[in-house]
């Protein structure tokens, strides 16, 4: 089973760029996306203060942003990405996703079934474990009181009251689920292993299985997925072959998910893990070439046909898009690159 199950939350900030839980386009929910393609021509390395794998960064606002990572690595941003600042979390476990619903309330999830909270900016965590839980993956909200949890095995939480209760739920597998989005409060995607995509009409309570078009093994990883309307989405993954050999998945859809398309990548061995989706044709993906821990950052305009935007040392875990023309990614080894 790949270590790669990393992904990805906000709150509104201004109605140009920021949402809640991880777009940059106010969508109808705790979103992401930016409505003008950003224009980043190059990705430059700034100093971290942890050289632990990072595996999620959020932003609240243009200052205030978040990094969640392996040990309980939890950074802090308050000038725009300029400076990370290490947070206390009094946990060691990997905290592999992180979701702010606003300046100051936000949860973290990751090994171990630990789920942490903050009411109060990051500035303390308050911790606890779903009893019998495995490595939860993903956090995500999709407005103030309603969010999902995915994890190994099949595992799926619901909370309508805001994070003080959380609920199973089936969620039409019983693979490890690794990523989830909402275009609206109905109309829901997650995808995991085993190739596995659901769709919920109904706000989370019933989830469909679709057709992904690659392998139903548990080598086959779909780890993040995207979409910008009710039609338009993108999934990326992996298929592995052996520890070290990987096969790269990029799908895009035009249907809501009924067909999905392979795209065309410069490279089929590299681990997809970040998602960004601008509109809907323009995405990006990162991941790496585990042999070598080389990044790469691609870039598509027509959905289809993928291209190298940046490549060097650290393989990258999660990217997130500022507004047009900025951005972050993060990855092995404590790394942090700026798009500008």
């Amino acid at each position: 089973m790949s270590k790669f199950f990393f992904s990805s939350c906000l709150t509104v900030f201004t109605a140009l760029f920021f949402c809640s839980c991880e777009k940059v386009i106010c969508l109808p929910g705790k979103g992401e996306l930016p409505v003008i393609p950003p224009s980043i021509s190059t990705w430059t390395a700034i100093p971290s203060p942890t050289t632990n794998t990072l595996l999620d960064v959020r932003f609240v606002n243009a200052n205030l942003g978040f990094i969640s990572g392996a040990s309980g690595t939890l950074l802090k941003t308050t000038d725009g990405g300029a400076t990370w600042n290490i947070m206390n979390t009094n946990v060691s476990t990997s905290l592999r996703s992180i979701c702010m619903l606003n300046a100051s309330k936000g949860f973290a999830v990751g090994d171990l079934g630990v789920i942490l909270k903050t009411t109060d900016g990051g500035v303390t965590w308050e911790k606890t474990t779903v009893a019998g839980t495995p490595t939860l993956n993903k956090v995500y909200f999709v407005d103030d009181n309603t969010g999902f949890i995915g994890g190994l095995a099949g595992t799926f939480f619901r909370t309508t009251d805001g994070g003080t209760t959380w609920n199973s739920v089936a969620s039409g597998s019983t693979s490890s689920i690794y990523n989830i989005y909402f275009v609206d409060s109905d109309t829901g995607y997650i995808c995991g292993q085993a190739g596995y995509i659901g769709k919920s009409t109904n706000g989370g309570t019933n989830w469909t299985p679709q057709s992904s078009g690659v392998g139903a093994n548990p080598s086959d990883l779909l780890l993040n997925i995207k979409f910008t309307d009710a039609k338009h989405g993108f999934v990326i993954g992996e298929k592995i072959n052996d520890p070290i050999v990987h096969e790269t998945y990029i799908l895009h859809t035009t249907d809501g998910g009924a067909n999905w398309r392979r795209g065309t990548c410069p490279y089929n061995n590299i681990a997809m893990t970040g998602l960004e989706v601008v509109n809907d044709s323009t995405a990006y993906a990162v991941g790496g070439y585990i042999a070598t821990n080389t990044y790469y950052i691609l870039k598509t305009t027509d959905g289809q046909n993928w291209n190298v935007e940046s490549t060097g040392s650290n393989r990258l875990v999660s990217i997130f898009l500022m507004n047009q023309s900025s951005g972050f990614s993060v990855g092995l080894n404590g790394q942090i690159l700026k798009g500008n």
